[in-house]
């Protein structure tokens, strides 16, 4: 018997045109008085906020969520919101993250397995699957919050690029300005990125989050903090984040080229040298994406590898398919 599943969103608290608001969840929802699935982080506050709210769940045998923040909430110095992140009052019985090392750390703190791994899957609906010509070489979006991010940009520049950013990061102040000149793009659609992303060669990835000296010490003020594999490296200041990016560039058929860090976690999705490839440090990057361009015959292979895998894999019709495999009889 086909298991039906109840989906509700809300995206408060989510950028404007974020990955997020374009899954067609939606779509797959259901009468059913046993499952439900909320998604977004709109969802997750409202549960903690809403005391009737929180009431009317507990008719559900399954509640499910979907959080699409960690290992973000616990950089933070809301208390609260580390609370409802970890759901302490325990009121899923199943939560999909996009950080391992969290559901790992969660699962044995809280003595259970409620905490599951998962990917940010895309839109079946909004993938193109006729081949575009590839006319740029290479790509960033994102913010620019470290060295790594300003190599990254003065590398592209030297090659017909794109840097697509929301706007001015809050970054080491005197060199705020810097990276201005390369900005081809500010708060444009995701639509448009995508559009550019289907017709460039290479797309440069960071999996990281870089740390401010404030969210050190808000991880280091949580009681067993050193037991998340993702703060192993907290004193240098990065913890891993798994990104959009890696779906985004898949499903649009540019290659991946990942700056290699302590714990790429893109690898729980993708495969290095099959789905994308890496580079060791900044000395190599220039050098790594002329060769790509100046060679694209012999990498095509590559980004087609990722882009079946990702059709076959990660579309949300996947992700919602899988979560009703998971369902408790």
């Amino acid at each position: 018997m086909t298991k039906s599943l109840k989906i509700l969103t809300n995206f408060a608290g989510h950028y404007s045109d974020s990955l997020e608001r374009h899954y067609n969840f939606q779509d797959y929802s259901e009468d059913s008085d046993a499952n439900i699935f909320l998604n977004g982080l709109g969802t997750l506050m409202g549960v903690y906020d809403n005391e009737n709210f929180a009431n009317e769940l507990q008719k559900f045998k399954n509640k499910i969520h979907y959080n699409h923040e960690h290992p973000c909430a616990w950089t933070s110095n809301d208390v609260g919101y580390m609370r409802k992140s970890a759901d302490t009052k325990k009121i899923f019985n199943r939560i999909y993250t996009i950080c391992p090392y969290s559901a790992e750390w969660l699962n044995k703190v809280q003595g259970s397995e409620r905490f599951v791994p998962t990917y940010f899957p895309f839109n079946e609906n909004q993938i193109v699957h006729e081949k575009q010509e590839k006319i740029y070489d290479t790509i960033y979006w994102g913010g620019v919050h470290s060295d790594d991010h300003m190599h990254i940009l003065n590398t592209i520049s030297k090659f017909k690029h794109h840097f697509f950013t929301l706007g001015p990061a809050e970054w080491i102040k005197s060199q705020e300005q810097s990276y201005y000149k390369y900005i081809t793009h500010m708060n444009a659609a995701r639509s448009e990125m995508w559009d550019v992303l289907r017709k460039t060669k290479v797309n440069i990835l960071v999996n990281l989050l870089h740390l401010k000296e404030e969210q050190k010490t808000n991880i280091k003020n949580i009681g067993g903090w050193e037991k998340n594999k993702a703060f192993s490296h907290v004193d240098e200041g990065i913890v891993p984040q798994f990104k959009t990016r890696p779906i985004e560039s898949a499903v649009n058929r540019t290659l991946m080229l990942v700056k290699k860090d302590p714990w790429n976690v893109i690898e729980y999705w993708f495969k290095p040298d099959e789905h994308f490839l890496y580079y060791e440090n900044n000395d190599e990057l220039e050098e790594k994406v002329r060769n790509i361009c100046n060679n694209w015959g012999d990498y095509e292979h590559i980004v087609e590898s990722a882009f079946s895998h990702a059709l076959e894999n990660y579309t949300t019709k996947n992700f919602i398919d899988q979560m009703k495999e998971d369902l408790n009889e």
